[in-house]
């Protein structure tokens, strides 16, 4: 159960039903309705996750408690009704922390501490925690330390097709100059939290008979039309895309085509499109404030840059001068995405996870 509508789930999902499990999904409705999505699992969007009951969801799905066990895709206040069902029903239930179970300052430890420990103690009753990177697992034993239960460190599955089943995208159909170095950013144009402020005016200093940008995502908050005005402010509008939303084949064909993926925000728990971006072995460009940093840096598996518009353009400069570099970025960061975001190998991992915790519910 994902806090918000999202194609993450569907990879989760997927993984879990090859394994043998009767993985089911429930969704909130996209705001504002969106376009019809074809699911390969039974799946069912609510209206309000407020008014979540475990009788209705036992129902509609033909689940017995006694074989049950949700995992919640976020922290989330609006599940506390369905909580106390699960509860009192004798269903265990694990949360997955995307970024609420750790903390970047002692301000917001202390906001969190009292949050999780005094007002949703969701987390602390929860029958197993999962959390996405290394760094919240070592953060999350200072805002729960009354948390006795089994923790499960492990990165979001990411399901890739097959890299030779389509070529790259072609440039042609972008405008972009066949001899450009592409930059491309993948995900919301969220413009603060993922730092595309800093990524257009570093890409702004970089030589613009080389470079070019593409932003492929779902406008935020009006932050293509920040961004737009940003790229002409800063006379590089015309080398600047704007795609839009792209799914399926034609996201990864443009993975395929671009030569160095960059993201480098503010704050970040897991980055699913920068797993994709690792997965077709293009290499990552990301910053030193992610929470998934230290695992990156210990792989090699990606350049982290600091926060800021000259370290992030000098950055990008050094790795589109280096080839060898980019082979390597490439080589190393699809081992580590396999490693901790395939399906076949990560996916075991929850398996294992789930069924231990069924059994100590169960006293097995």
């Amino acid at each position: 159960m994902p806090g918000g509508h999202s194609n993450a789930i569907r990879g989760f999902i997927a993984c879990q039903r090859a394994k043998g499990i009767n993985a089911v999904a429930l969704s909130p409705k996209a705001e504002g309705g969106g376009a019809e999505t074809s699911w390969e699992f039974p799946l069912a969007e609510v209206d309000c996750l407020w008014t979540l009951r475990w009788p209705t969801m036992a129902d509609h799905f033909k689940i017995a408690a006694s074989s049950s066990l949700l995992n919640f895709h976020s922290v989330n206040r609006r599940f506390a009704p369905l909580l106390a069902d699960l509860r009192r029903a004798g269903v265990p239930y694990v949360l997955t922390s995307h970024g609420q179970l750790d903390f970047q300052s002692p301000w917001r430890w202390l906001k969190k501490f009292i949050y999780l420990n005094f007002v949703n103690r969701g987390p602390i009753n929860a029958a197993g925690l999962h959390l996405l990177t290394q760094f919240a697992a070592r953060r999350v034993n200072l805002l729960l330390p009354g948390y006795c239960g089994p923790k499960l460190v492990q990165g979001n599955l990411v399901t890739v097709p097959n890299p030779g089943t389509a070529p790259p995208a072609s440039r042609n159909d972008y405008q972009i100059p066949q001899d450009a170095f592409v930059l491309i950013f993948l995900g919301r144009l969220d413009v603060w939290v993922k730092g595309l402020d800093l990524l257009v005016e570093a890409f702004a200093r970089l030589p613009p008979d080389r470079f070019q940008l593409v932003l492929v995502g779902p406008d935020w908050q009006n932050g293509r039309a920040q961004l737009e005005r940003m790229a002409a402010q800063h006379g590089c509008g015309s080398r600047t895309h704007f795609l839009g939303p792209l799914y399926g084949e034609k996201k990864w064909a443009l993975l395929r085509m671009a030569d160095l993926f960059v993201s480098p925000s503010r704050r970040e728990a897991f980055n699913i499109a920068q797993a994709e971006a690792m997965a077709v072995g293009l290499p990552v460009v990301t910053s030193t404030e992610v929470s998934l940093a230290p695992d990156l840096r210990e792989a090699d598996a990606a350049v982290l840059a600091p926060l800021g518009v000259e370290p992030l353009a000098k950055t990008i400069a050094t790795i589109a001068a280096d080839a060898g570099r980019r082979r390597v970025l490439g080589k190393q960061g699809n081992a580590w995405m396999q490693t901790h975001c395939d399906p076949d190998r990560a996916g075991v991992r929850f398996q294992e996870f789930y069924h231990s915790i069924l059994r100590k519910t169960r006293g097995a």
